[in-house]
């Protein structure tokens, strides 16, 4: 088990928390606990997010109760590839995967476009209310395989969503 994204739930204190695993192919996995010192129960099964998530963030909708993740999804195609989202309606009992969330092309404020050959490891910035009102990733403009003169350098970004000014 490896990058743990815990959240606590405010009804009854305890805790959600997915987390990437290994096995057959690279899967995401949920796990509840009254309270943060355990004990830990884990789902049986992987949860329905597909193969080639992983990185996954997590927050809550306090108008509609709603638990919302996002994934980082694709190992670098850039324009296809990037993010993708779930939902649970159920304290992260079960998971609604809705698909692609984001991917890698950029709009920057001069006017450019580009498309990242990797925008990983998603955390957002919500309001008072649980609205997600900004993207945060760590992005790389070429892929290392690609940079032979070591120009390809990772940095971080944040993308404030429409309507949220």
């Amino acid at each position: 088990m490896s990058n743990p994204a815990p959240l606590f739930l405010p009804n009854d204190g305890g805790v959600v928390m997915l987390y990437k695993g290994r096995g057959k192919g690279q899967l995401v996995g949920a796990a509840w606990a009254p309270a943060l010192e355990g004990p830990w129960s884990r789902g049986a099964e992987p949860q329905p997010f597909g193969t080639g998530v992983e990185d996954p963030w997590l927050w809550l909708d306090k108008r509609t109760s709603v638990l919302h993740a996002l994934f980082h999804q694709g190992a670098g195609s850039g324009a296809s590839w990037g993010g993708a989202h779930a939902f649970s309606l159920n304290s992260g009992r079960s998971w609604n995967f809705t698909g692609p969330a984001y991917s890698g092309k950029m709009a920057w404020s001069n006017g450019t476009t580009t498309v990242l050959a990797r925008r990983e490891r998603p955390q957002g910035v919500t309001d008072a209310n649980g609205t997600l009102v900004a993207l945060l990733n760590a992005a790389q403009a070429c892929l290392p395989k690609e940079d032979w003169g070591g120009a390809c350098r990772s940095f971080s970004i944040g993308m404030p969503l429409p309507g949220s000014a």
